[in-house]
């Protein structure tokens, strides 16, 4: 599949470190976040953004993907993120998540 078929609703800007620092003060979990205040830094879209980026991401570093799909991944990652920090946070978020 894909990466432009499993895209979320494009943030409105490019989603930060602020944005992730949120994402993950909730585990990455919407529900737990939709049940407080909204986070004036976490603009509309970004939640979505995040979330996606993160399951084409893994796919990449899976290994299951062809080199085709990891080009699409790394481009929409430079695309929807603020700078190099942001990207290199998002890859080792990945990285790191429970399997």
């Amino acid at each position: 599949m894909e990466a432009a078929a499993l895209r979320a609703k494009p943030a409105k800007r490019p989603i930060s470190r602020i944005q992730l620092a949120v994402f993950l003060a909730y585990e990455g979990n919407p529900e737990l976040y939709q049940f407080n205040e909204a986070d004036p830094d976490m603009f509309d879209g970004a939640w979505g953004t995040i979330s996606s980026l993160l399951q084409q991401m893994g796919t990449v570093e899976s290994g299951l993907a062809s080199a085709k799909y990891r080009a699409e991944v790394e481009a929409e990652v430079l695309k929807l993120t603020e700078d190099d920090a942001t990207r290199d946070l998002l890859w080792f978020i990945t990285r790191n998540r429970k399997k």
